[in-house]
């Protein structure tokens, strides 16, 4: 904007310096550079002015948009951390891993992680997701916090350990789980849309009526599931290059 209007000021005295030298001829005599700047002094300010006020809304819309970035960071921040301590105290105090189905505690932790995942990004999607592995919390068979619905999309999930784990009716779409840990998983039902399983570790993972559309998955990755029955699977599954012998 600035160099526009450099170049409009520039062009403007060149064509004034030229009608005032007689090498341009316009219909009106005897105009010298002063009039012609006079003449031409109203429009060029107000080009200026339109310029640099356009130049200052463009920044601070920038300074907005960065502020509103860093104050949703440190919102999610908050978040986790105030999930974290939240769980902890379940845990620590109010014995939530031995708590009756039923429990008050167990209805406490359940709204607080569906609350975090709600708001939270993929990264700390991943945080929150491995203290609930470590914490015991969702094992299979055992989980005392069910993930069904639970919001789990664009999780950074890469080189995750969570094998033995129960996902079952989780939502993952466009999740990163390349290279992740899923042995002996239970992720029947889930919602694995455009999730990345490259190099996952499938191995007897329950994959019944899950959603895999547009996964990215090698067939011998579901080759070696557990059951894989009803479930929707990609339109395109990279075969594994058989190795030939010499």
């Amino acid at each position: 904007m600035v160099a526009i209007i450099v170049v409009i000021i520039a062009v403007i005295l060149i064509l004034a310096g030229l009608v005032h030298i007689g090498v341009l001829e316009t219909g009106f005599t005897g105009k010298t550079l002063w009039d012609w700047m006079e003449v031409f002094g109203i429009p060029v300010v107000v080009v200026i002015i339109a310029g640099v006020f356009s130049l200052m809304v463009k920044k601070a819309e920038q300074r907005n948009e960065a502020q509103r970035e860093i104050d949703t960071d440190r919102a999610r921040e908050i978040t986790l951390r105030t999930y974290l301590e939240v769980m902890s105290n379940l845990i620590l105090v109010k014995n939530l891993t031995t708590s009756e189905e039923d429990s008050p505690e167990r209805a406490v932790a359940h709204a607080h992680t569906f609350m975090a995942l709600r708001n939270l990004d993929g990264p700390r999607k991943s945080v929150l997701l491995q203290f609930l592995k470590e914490s015991r919390l969702i094992d299979k068979g055992k989980n005392i916090i069910s993930l069904n619905l639970a919001n789990l999309d664009r999780a950074n999930l890469s080189n995750v350990d969570l094998s033995g784990t129960c996902l079952s009716g989780a939502t993952l779409k466009d999740a990163d789980l390349y290279s992740a840990n899923l042995s002996n998983a239970d992720l029947s039902y889930t919602v694995l849309v455009g999730a990345d399983l490259w190099g996952a570790d499938l191995s007897n993972a329950d994959l019944r009526n899950a959603d895999l559309t547009d996964a990215l998955v090698k067939r011998e990755q579901l080759d070696k599931t557990g059951d894989i029955s009803g479930a929707l699977l990609p339109k395109e599954i990279e075969d594994t290059p058989e190795v030939q012998e010499d």
